[in-house]
């Protein structure tokens, strides 16, 4: 019953909700209106303050995906799915 209902939800929400792109797109187009309205700053240098932040953003989220790899390896490897067990054997004993 909880799986069919959840499909269900599932395919409705999924007809009616737009990707998560569109959100982005909406939301970088509110920021930059926002800035012009509200910061009274010029379209162009709207433009190079996303330009300029980009690619602060883009080190630190290359920094997160070396942490993410980096620690999937080391959770994947043999030695590391055993000492677990290993440990959890000597605690009980």
């Amino acid at each position: 019953m909880f799986s069919r209902m959840g499909s269900l939800l599932s395919r409705r929400s999924g007809k009616y909700m737009p990707e998560s792109f569109v959100f982005a797109i909406l939301l970088t187009a509110v920021a930059w209106l926002l800035g012009i309205a509200i910061a009274h700053q010029g379209p162009f240098q709207m433009v190079r303050f996303w330009y300029d932040g980009f690619w602060e953003l883009l080190a630190f989220g290359m920094q997160m995906v070396l942490i993410l790899v980096t620690g999937h390896a080391l959770a994947s490897a043999p030695l590391m799915k055993r000492l677990p067990c290993k440990a959890a054997g000597l605690l009980l004993f």
